[in-house]
């Protein structure tokens, strides 16, 4: 399924997950821009899906790989 020209409903169903608020793709929230962000279950590698719609058709996505988390110290700026 392409995801692009979908509707958000299409998109939950592609991806198996419910969607989330997310903040703008383009910043056009005044000309009636909305963005969801989707964590597809299958793909166990920390990717999420940023999908915008205008009038309830997608128009943009954006995947961005999420950051594992690192156990132990933490790396600080400045002298210790």
């Amino acid at each position: 399924m392409n995801v692009l020209l979908g509707s958000k409903v299409g998109s939950e169903a592609h991806f198996g997950s419910k969607s989330v608020m997310a903040i703008n793709l383009l910043g056009m929230n005044f000309q009636g821009e909305k963005a969801w962000k989707f964590t597809p279950p299958g793909m166990n590698e920390g990717f999420e899906i940023t999908i915008g719609l205008y009038n309830d058709v997608s128009c943009a996505m954006r995947p961005s790989k999420k950051c594992p988390q690192k156990s132990g110290r933490r790396a600080t700026s400045g002298s210790a």
